[in-house]
């Protein structure tokens, strides 16, 4: 019984330790629906956000698939006539909800009651949001609780996850397959099957759209614009169908009168002969995928 009992203390302690060391990552986005604040006033709180976010060990990214999503309501709004200008004083209510923008999970949400006075409403709302403590203790138990339910949700959720990006790919949907598993925390036990999915996804990606990169290269260089051309042939697997050409091109490249170009093309051939780095090159450049894939849609506006 009392054997037991460790073996039980054990596997909790391993549970508590999983959590404790995955690596999460955030984004602060907000929807395209809101956006009529200035650019100001949003980017002080995003930087209030950002602070608690990071102060909780939770990375911090300009796009990802996991996003704190803040919005506005007013409790009370009150216009204060005075000798110069008039004064807008608000009582507002800042939601904040952590959400997988690709499958809409909401993993957490809570609500912060502030307020604020200025010369005009967004000078208002910038003066509640900057009364907010700096890593406000409000928002950091908002993330240290949203992060725990992240890492229980990719802990259960792993296979249903693969399974909808290889449907998403066979759709040929590549960037939302890729940046359905993007944020997936590289500690927890099901990052190798999710990194071999993304990789195979990002190989039929290749596959699929190398002979336009090719195209598109090979126009640049045609052009005399070697630059362009280097950074469209930086986008090409040379494992793809279009490797050897890719090898070709680079070689055309390297021997042409621009250094920048040229040096370019010899950091991309030297990266794609280092075999060791193969698949970590191949998730990094599935994840470039994914971020333009959360730059393109139009429900959200990433804040940075």
């Amino acid at each position: 019984m009392r054997m037991q009992r460790i073996v039980l203390l054990i596997l909790a302690w391993m549970v508590v330790m999983t959590t404790a060391i995955a690596q999460v990552e955030m984004a602060v986005a907000i929807t395209t629906q809101q956006t009529d604040l200035s650019q100001n006033t949003y980017g002080v709180l995003r930087s209030k956000l950002l602070g608690a976010i990071t102060a909780e060990g939770v990375a911090a990214e300009e796009y990802s698939c996991i996003a704190v999503l803040p919005s506005i309501n007013f409790t009370n709004k009150q216009l204060v006539e005075g000798g110069m200008r008039n004064i807008t004083i608000i009582d507002m209510q800042l939601t904040l909800t952590a959400e997988h923008i690709v499958t809409g999970t909401v993993f957490h949400s809570t609500t912060l009651s502030l307020r604020g006075e200025g010369a005009s409403l967004d000078m208002a709302i910038r003066s509640a949001v900057s009364r907010m403590e700096n890593r406000d203790r409000r928002v950091r138990q908002f993330v240290s609780q949203a992060r725990q339910k992240i890492i229980q949700y990719y802990q259960n959720n792993t296979n249903a996850l693969i399974t909808k990006a290889k449907t998403l790919a066979a759709r040929k949907d590549y960037d939302e397959a890729l940046a359905l598993l993007d944020a997936y925390p590289v500690s927890l036990e099901g990052y190798a099957a999710v990194s071999k999915t993304m990789t195979g996804i990002y190989k039929e990606y290749q596959t699929n759209c190398c002979q336009e990169l090719m195209a598109k290269a090979r126009s640049a260089y045609a052009m005399d614009d070697y630059q362009e051309a280097a950074t469209l042939l930086a986008q090409v697997d040379m494992q793809s169908s279009c490797g050897q050409e890719a090898k070709i091109l680079c070689m055309k490249i390297k021997q042409s009168r621009d250094a920048a170009a040229a040096q370019a093309a010899e950091a991309y051939e030297r990266e794609w002969q280092a075999q060791a780095n193969l698949e970590s090159q191949r998730i990094q450049a599935a994840k470039e995928v994914a971020e333009a894939y959360y730059k393109n849609q139009t429900k959200y506006y990433f804040v940075w």
